[in-house]
C-alpha cells in the first residue's frame, strides 16, 4: 500500500495497490486509492470508469467509518458521474479524524463537503 504512494509513474502505483487490494481483499483503503488511480485515468480509457465505480463501492462498504476511504472513493464516483458521491463525500467529511483530509479531497474533486 505504501509502496504505491511512493510511486511518481501512475502505472507503478497502480500495480503496488493491485498488489495490495490482493493480499489483503478486505483493505478499504486499497481499494479506494485504486479507485481513485482508476478515475483519473478516465481520460485515456474510458472503461476505467467501470472498475473506478465497482472498486469505490467496494471501498465504502468494507469501511463506512473512515475518512480516507471514504473520501477518496467519494471523488472516484463523482469522477464517473455517480449518485453515490455526495453521499459518501458528506460522510466524509462528517468525520472528526481525518475530516480535514476528507474535506480537501472533495473540494479538489468538485464536490460539497456540506448539505
Amino acid at each position: 500500500l505504501l509502496s504505491g504512494l511512493g510511486e511518481a509513474d501512475g502505472q507503478s502505483a497502480i500495480s503496488a495497490w493491485e498488489d495490495a487490494v490482493g493480499e489483503d481483499p478486505a483493505c478499504a483503503l486499497a481499494h479506494a486509492l485504486l479507485a481513485h488511480a482508476y478515475s483519473c485515468r478516465m481520460h485515456v480509457d474510458p472503461a476505467a470508469a467501470r472498475d473506478a465505480e465497482q472498486l469505490a463501492l467496494r471501498a465504502l462498504s468494507l469501511d463506512p467509518d473512515d475518512a480516507r476511504p471514504l473520501a477518496l472513493a467519494a471523488a472516484a464516483l463523482a469522477r464517473a458521474g455517480h449518485a453515490e458521491a455526495v453521499g459518501a463525500g458528506r460522510l466524509a467529511a462528517a468525520h472528526g479524524e481525518g475530516g480535514g483530509e476528507a474535506k480537501a479531497i472533495l473540494a479538489a474533486a468538485g464536490l460539497p463537503a456540506t448539505a
